[in-house]
């Protein structure tokens, strides 16, 4: 990792411009007017490509933490951490700009819902596969090993919820991540869904951004508990 100090915002947006880091620690003491600091993290936020901005700060209020969210910062930083917390801090957000990996299975007995899934997921580099026959999901599950399943609320032998049941019932596939589809979005059928340990639930018809958001979400909640989980088998009893 790379690194360029500052000891100024004119000096920082200098480096900004001449070199474009892929994330910025900043102090908003830095300037002796907080207002600047502030101005600088939106100029950082609005950039194509957007820059990443870490506060790193002493101060631990409600308002400027406040601040920070409406400035477009993306995490708030005490001096107090140690550097480590720091650094695995800044590689966090870092990771979050990388295009989500993972298998997406897809289960729905409607040609038309898996066509326009899988028109809508790879292109972010997901690799999709779906299934329109339920009585074939397990074998298709143990061949696939998806990082996140689809499914589809009401379907011809066994419904959605049977299914998400199913998974939460087995010790190796239990922390699969679940996103039900439903047409139907009454309290009742949405109380079945979290019933059953669904992660999320998304209405019928498919709306692209909303799904989108909600897999990405999903997907980078996976890949950070098993980075914490890989740190944590490393540090020494």
């Amino acid at each position: 990792m790379e690194a360029a100090i500052a000891t100024s915002l004119s000096i920082a947006r200098e480096i900004v411009e001449n070199r474009m880091p892929n994330v910025v620690l900043l102090d908003p003491s830095l300037s002796d007017s907080s207002e600047d600091s502030f101005r600088f993290i939106t100029e950082l936020t609005r950039q194509i490509p957007r820059i990443p901005v870490l506060i790193f700060s002493f101060q631990d209020s409600l308002k400027e933490r406040l601040e920070v969210v409406r400035s477009g910062g993306c995490a708030f930083l005490q001096k107090s951490m140690l550097p480590a917390q720091v650094l695995k801090a800044i590689a966090q957000v870092l990771h979050r700009g990388e295009p989500p990996d993972g298998k997406v299975m897809v289960v729905d007995d409607d040609p038309k819902i898996r066509a326009i899934l899988r028109t809508l997921l790879e292109p972010w580099g997901l690799k999709v596969t779906t299934l329109d026959n339920p009585r074939r999901f397990w074998e298709t599950l143990e061949a696939v090993v998806p990082n996140l399943l689809i499914l589809d609320i009401k379907m011809p032998y066994i419904n959605g919820i049977e299914l998400c049941q199913v998974i939460r019932n087995d010790a190796r596939w239990g922390g699969l991540p679940v996103i039900v589809l439903t047409a139907h979005t009454n309290p009742k059928i949405v109380n079945q869904v979290f019933a059953a340990g669904a992660d999320d639930f998304v209405s019928k018809p498919v709306v692209g951004p909303e799904l989108i958001a909600r897999i990405i979400n999903r997907l980078e909640r996976l890949k950070l508990l098993q980075r914490l989980t890989e740190t944590e088998q490393l540090v020494p009893l």
